[in-house]
Formats: C-alpha cells, structure tokens, sequence
C-alpha cells in the first residue's frame, strides 16, 4: 500500500492549513467539510460512507475475482494506489467520508456482509465499466442511490441481489435508465428494498430468464413494468410477493416459457388485474400465486376460462388466494376434474354479478293507433362489477298486463300492435334483465296511451244515411276520414248549411 497523503486535523480559525513534508501533503480540514468535498471529475465512482453505522473507523472496499487495479480517495486525505484486491480506508474520527474510485474496478461485492451497513449513498457512477452486479449493494440498509448519471453496465449479465435489503433505497433524484440488454438474472434485485418505488419500464428484459424475488418485499413498488419483455423468463417465483401497493396491468406479459410462479403475487394487497392473456402451457407449479390476495370476481373468471382453454400441463397447483368465481365455475371444474389441477381460493359467488338497476331511456307517452315496430325506448342494467352491457339479455318474462303491446329487439322496445286509448289507456309491461350468470333484475314500465282527435258523425239532422265504419275513432291529426254512403246532412238541428269557409284567416261565413 502505497500513501501519499497523510491527514490530520487541525483547527486554527477555521482555516485550512496545509503543509508540505517531501512528498507528504498534509490537508487539515474542519469536520464539517468532510464528505462535503468539491467534485474533482465525473469519471470516478463516488460514494459515501458513515463508520457510525456499524463497528470500528474503518471502511473495506469488497472485491470478488480479478482485473483489478484502481484508486481509492477515502475521503480524509488518505489515497491508495494500484489496488488489486480489498481496499480498507481508516479513520481516526468516526463519522461521513466520500470515497472516490478510479482505474480499473470491475465489481463491488458486499454480498451481505462486510461493512454493507456503513454505506449510505451513492453519489456518481462515474465512466467504470462494470462487468457484473451481482450482490453488488446486498444488504446495504442505509443506502440510497442519488446519482444522476448512469451505470456503465453493456457487459453486465446479472443483477441479482444488488439492492436486497437496501431498505432505504429511495433513488428519487437518480437517474435509472440503465442500459440492461445483456441482462440476463433479475433474481432478488430488488427484494427488500422496502422504500423503492422509481421508474424501471424501460429496462431492457429481453435476455432475462430468472425473475425470482425481483421486487419481493418492495412494499412501495407500483411501477408500470406491464411492457417489460419476459418472452425467457422460465421462472417468477415470488417476483412480486409482498409489494403491497403494486396493480399494474401485467396480464399482457408473454409467458410462453414461464414454468415456476410459486408464490408470484403472494401479498400484493392492491393488485386486482386479469391474467387471461398469460400462457400458461408450459406452467408446472402456482401454488400460492395469490396468496393473500383477493381479485375481482371477473377478473378471476376470466384468468380461470382462459387458462382451461389452453393446452396446459397436469396436475398444476393453483393458489388463487381470497378470489371467487362465478361464471368460470364449468372452466374451473375441468381443471380439477380433467387436468388434475389442485385449485385453492375462496370458492363460488355470483353476488358480484347480480343486477341492481335497469334504467329505461324512452318515451313516456305514446300515441294511440301508432304503427307496429315503433320504437318506445331502450334498456340498460348495472351490477356491482361493471359488466358490459352485452352481458345483458332482456325478455318479458314477468308479468305485466299489457306485454302482449310491445316486444324487445336486444335492449329496445318497440310496438308489437297498435294501441288503441279505448282499450288501454296505459301499457303496463315488465321487463326481465338476465345476466351471464342466470340472476334476474325486473323492470315495471307504465306508458300512457294518447288518446287523439276524434271524428262525431252527427246524423240528427236527417231521416235516413250510413254512418262510416270510423265513427267515434279517435284519429291523429292530419287524417283523412271519408264518409261514406250518406244520405242526410252534417247539420245539426236548428243549423243551416250556408257554404264552405274559403277564407285563409278562417273569417268567412
């Protein structure tokens, strides 16, 4: 080990003394400006540590394998040279110092031991290329990243258990547009990384194979990662387990490859999306996948019909946690029955579905004599889950005493016969909503019938004539009434036929 600084500290006025000794240089500075130093250039990889977190005045810089050769600033005048292997600053005062490495450093390697607790921020990446990340920051509690500049990682593989544990990993100011296309592990990168909750979608998953325990115990995690590539992904055991706030749309990954989704989503208290577009043809174990966790009913109706109409192995265990079902109840049956799969949830219900309102948006009044196939108005029905409306079917299979008037065509009503205000002056007609699952929803409808002008023929003016077929009919404005065969006089007694009114204004005699 070679030094070529030695520091001490010295307080004369609060200044800053140096002193030069040979080749010795001797930088005395005030404690407060420790860790607080000026940014001597980009290239270095900068972090800080805090020996108060854990046990002694001394920092290790772990290593793991070969290809080393670099630099160390420790932060209190101290540099190291030309180092091969581990790294150990010392200190003679407890407290914050910035570590800067340069030079050839291929990999850091806590791995969950060492002095994981005493790093506490990660301030530049710097220009080293890193060859692997693999437990590179496992452990490291009091961490977070705040650098704004990007790891140079085109050769990395793996980023397993890089941040497990980092239970303060915040990374807001950071910048995590990483280039990850030769990654091929995602295992526990994020895993315990309970604060973690920043924007990864754009990752690069092409290559990856292993997503266990990815964001396990990401409590805050609720990233939209729906687009990331996991067409390799063989196995997702626990990716998402305990990531309490995490809902995003993640039904859309290509799983054609995924075996293992033991304990997937396990305690993810606020998802609730539908894995219907998953493939899960090549899917030999779930037990678990939903453990803790409760989707919707339709949700889980549709996971469960779409999977029992792929071609899908034996003897699958599904774990569908507190998720019932209803409409999947035949699809879920043949899973058990058919394929030997061994299915644990919360069973069946159908409450979900039940219709709680038809609404009619129509006309309320309709003329008598109106034509056949006239339409009056059109239904719509709610359930408590928002079905769609083709979920609907309406008959008028409940009693209403002039159903006979009116038929449906889908959801519209229209006249089946012409009403006639001497028969009916009101429609009174049921309407019977059905849902996919049988349950029944009545609607009663009252439509007041019109009566219109009527046509008297008054014949008291004569002794003999024929009264038309439409005498005392009501009829719309603007018909033609004829009268037939007469033989008397439209006069009443005591009126004299004078002439016709030709008069525009109505004014003549």
């Amino acid at each position: 080990m070679k030094i070529t600084q030695k520091t001490k500290r010295l307080l004369l006025a609060n200044t800053v003394v140096t002193v030069i000794v040979g080749v010795l240089a001797m930088h005395y500075l005030a404690p407060s400006q420790l860790a607080k130093a000026d940014p001597i250039n980009s290239t270095d990889f900068v972090m800080t540590i805090d020996t108060r977190k854990g046990v002694g005045n001394t920092f290790t810089i772990p290593t793991f394998g070969g290809g080393y050769n670099y630099n160390v600033s420790c932060g209190n005048g101290v540099t190291l040279t030309g180092q091969t292997g581990n790294a150990v600053c010392s200190y003679a005062a407890a407290g914050e110092y910035q570590i800067r490495i340069s030079g050839a450093f291929p990999r850091i390697f806590f791995n969950f031991t060492g002095d994981k607790l005493k790093v506490i921020s990660i301030d530049q990446w710097g220009t080293n290329e890193w060859l692997n990340m693999e437990h590179a920051f496992d452990g490291a509690e009091n961490l977070d990243v705040k650098a704004t500049d990007k790891p140079r990682m085109g050769k990395v593989v793996s980023l397993a258990y890089m941040f497990r544990d980092a239970k303060n990993l915040k990374g807001t100011s950071a910048d995590w547009q990483w280039d990850t296309a030769n990654v091929q592990s995602l295992n526990s990168t994020f895993s315990g990384a309970h604060q973690f909750n920043q924007d990864v979608s754009n990752w690069n998953t092409t290559k990856v194979t292993n997503m266990n325990n990815t964001f396990t115990n990401a409590y805050e995690f609720n990233q939209p990662i729906q687009k990331w590539d996991v067409s390799k992904v063989t196995t997702m055991v626990a990716v998402l387990a305990y990531a309490k706030k995490f809902n995003q749309p993640i039904g859309q990954w290509n799983t054609a490859r995924l075996a293992n989704a033991l304990l997937a989503l396990a305690g993810t208290e606020k998802f609730d999306q539908s894995l219907a577009h998953w493939d899960v043809r090549q899917l030999t174990n779930a037990d678990g996948l939903l453990n803790g966790v409760k989707i919707s009913t339709p949700n889980y109706d549709a996971t469960l019909i779409a999977w029992q109409g792929q071609t899908v192995n034996n003897n699958v265990k599904l774990g569908g946690g507190n998720s019932k079902f209803c409409l999947a109840d035949a699809q879920r049956s043949n899973l058990v029955n058919t394929k030997s799969w061994i299915i644990a949830d919360a069973g069946k219900d159908c409450t979900p579905y039940a219709v709680i309102a038809v609404d009619y948006t129509g006309v309320t009044n309709v003329d008598e004599n109106s034509a056949v196939g006239t339409v009056l108005g059109r239904l719509t029905s709610t359930d408590a889950v928002g079905s769609p409306q083709s979920d609907f079917t309406y008959t008028l299979g409940c009693a209403g005493a002039q159903n006979n008037l009116v038929t449906i065509d889908g959801n519209t009503i229209k006249l089946a016969q012409s009403p006639d205000y001497e028969q009916n002056t009101t429609l009174a007609i049921c309407v019977r909503s059905t849902n996919k699952a049988g349950q029944t929803f009545d609607k009663h409808l009252t439509i007041t019938v019109n009566n219109l002008l009527a046509l008297s023929y008054n014949a008291n003016g004569a002794d003999a004539g024929t009264v038309p077929a439409s005498t005392g009919e009501t009829l719309r404005p603007g018909a033609i009434v004829a009268a037939a065969a007469n033989t008397g006089n439209l006069a009443k007694t005591g009126h004299t036929f004078t002439g016709w009114n030709t008069m525009a204004n109505g004014g003549g005699t």
